[in-house]
């Protein structure tokens, strides 16, 4: 694994440390450690446009995300920098690909769309990735790539959440055109996937990274649980209308 140890004053929009001419390329990936990430764990791109993911040591399945990330993104032939105040355990326990399910693998999983992409997903009997569906034709565009700086190959793989306001940031991202993470965003409910996240981690399917993914198409036939959609939907009143936080809440 190609992992190097940031110095103790790098800021991931310094130049690179670890190269004659202190640029990146879409080789590298910076990780951070950080105790003040709100959740999870926080993705942006550099100011020199380089993918950089921030995680908590304090989120309860922290030593399986960051091995996870680690062996995911080392066996995409990519360079980590990683910053870290503390020594971190590398002697990995678990492989991002494991198919017994863990304590920390969500029992449902969700995915949620645009109302025409949805009508797509049931004509063809699959969810497909980004990369399949340009392959076939279908215009996409990865809200991720570029304002997050996301890897390639990440467009090869259907993001899955566990639960909370995510999914719905993603719609309501695509909807607009642009990343727009403000949960508290006015916009009109699409099409939310409910699936047996189990079942799909059993089979083999699940890829775990900064989000469950399963690699290029998924059947929906024996994942798919229940769809909801706006015809489901009543909408408040017109003084609140919907947000991505009152749908997921």
């Amino acid at each position: 694994m190609q992992i190097y140890i940031a110095p103790p004053d790098y800021n991931m929009n310094d130049d690179n440390p670890f190269t004659h001419d202190g640029k990146y390329d879409r080789t590298w990936t910076i990780l951070s450690i950080d105790e003040n990430v709100q959740g999870m764990l926080f993705q942006q791109r550099s100011e020199h446009g380089c993918y950089s993911v921030s995680m908590t040591p304090q989120y309860a399945f922290f030593n399986e995300l960051f091995a996870d990330f680690i062996q995911y993104e080392t066996d995409h032939s990519r360079k980590i920098i990683l910053i870290s105040k503390d020594d971190v355990n590398l002697a990995f326990k678990t492989h991002y690909k494991d198919s017994s399910i863990r304590p920390s693998d969500s029992r449902f999983l969700i995915h949620s769309t645009t109302l025409p992409t949805y009508e797509k997903i049931l004509s063809d009997g699959l969810l497909k990735s980004p990369n399949r569906l340009k392959k076939e034709g279908y215009s996409v565009h990865p809200i991720g790539l570029e304002p997050l700086g996301e890897p390639d190959d990440y467009l090869d793989h259907i993001m899955f959440a566990n639960d909370g306001v995510a999914p719905e940031l993603v719609v309501n991202s695509r909807l607009r055109g642009r990343v727009n993470c403000d949960q508290h965003a006015l916009y009109l409910p699409q099409a939310r996937l409910y699936l047996d996240g189990h079942k799909m981690v059993s089979d083999g399917l699940i890829v775990r990274n900064v989000a469950s993914m399963v690699f290029d198409n998924l059947p929906l036939k024996p994942y798919l649980l229940k769809t909801v959609t706006a015809d489901d939907f009543t909408i408040p009143d017109s003084s609140a209308g919907w947000t991505p936080y009152r749908i997921s809440g």
